[in-house]
């Protein structure tokens, strides 16, 4: 999925592009113009453990811890807590881990005092999971009551939590934007899109399946200000020279000024226009195709 960035095109090779449609793509001729100035050197970045913290049990969390264990570094936690989650059963459905060490309690995850008692502010990362034992209103307002908590939560601690949570209906998510959650994950409609995708291009599936797998290449958002100095204007073409010399591919970036706004893609731009000028702060994020 991340080529060797000097690879030279051969006849009867394919481009793996991002367009909105098959019949938008146009590719373009004129040399791309970036600042190199505004380019600056990747940060030493440290290695550290990560905490995540995992509220409610569904078929799914299994698969999920797996996929952390494959990610982070070794001697990191995962703490799963559900009014249904049996320890032995829990730790059997997992597996061995190799890099973190798991921790599985019994508890009512829209309880308040449950949720005090697991210190979620201790935790790098907080998922949020729909039960499969109810049915999907009753799962999707259950965990809409858990991100309230934690959001008044985080707003009396200071603290913006990183949280991602699930739901089952789609028709929830703009109800579940009152918690100010980082992302919604719509587990049916994210297994449609790529069904769909697949359906209208069946090349497109080992792409996916790739960006999926815990190895290769992943897409990941990182610091603007790692890559080029925030508070000038600079064209999109800054940005993807400042990865392209990094061995990654930058595809896009997110307005943190934009993150709760729906009506902006909740500040996500994939594929911008590379020549129209943008400044950026310490606080946006640049997407990129990365190995690490």
């Amino acid at each position: 999925m991340l080529p060797p960035l000097d690879t030279r095109i051969q006849p009867g090779d394919r481009i793996i592009a991002i367009s909105r449609d098959d019949d938008t793509l146009v590719a373009s001729t004129d040399a791309p113009k970036f600042d190199a100035s505004l380019i600056v050197e990747a940060p030493p970045m440290p290695v550290v453990t990560e905490r995540t913290l995992v509220l409610g049990f569904s078929e799914g969390v299994p698969a999920i811890v797996r996929g952390l264990d494959a990610y982070v570094t070794a001697g990191s936690y995962v703490l799963i807590v559900a009014d249904t989650a049996d320890a032995a059963h829990v730790a059997k459905a997992i597996g061995p881990l190799q890099t973190q060490t798991l921790e599985v309690r019994t508890g009512d995850t829209t309880d308040r005092g449950v949720l005090e008692s697991t210190a979620p502010e201790t935790f790098d990362h907080i998922l949020v999971m729909c039960s499969d034992d109810l049915p999907a209103q009753r799962a999707d307002a259950r965990v809409l009551v858990t991100l309230l908590h934690l959001r008044e939560m985080g707003e009396r601690l200071s603290l913006d939590f990183s949280i991602v949570s699930e739901r089952r209906d789609v028709r929830n998510r703009q109800l579940a934007e009152i918690t100010q959650a980082d992302d919604f994950i719509v587990s049916e409609k994210l297994v449609s899109l790529m069904m769909c995708q697949t359906a209208e291009n069946a090349d497109l599936y080992p792409v996916l399946m790739d960006l999926f797998d815990p190895d290769g290449a992943e897409i990941y958002l990182k610091p603007m200000d790692h890559y080029v100095q925030t508070g000038h204007a600079m064209t999109f073409h800054t940005v993807v020279e400042a990865a392209r010399r990094r061995g990654e591919i930058a595809i896009g970036y997110r307005i943190a000024a934009k993150s709760f706004d729906s009506t902006q893609a909740y500040g996500v731009v994939v594929n911008p226009k590379k020549t129209d000028a943008v400044t950026f702060t310490t606080a946006d994020k640049v997407i990129v195709v990365s190995e690490s």
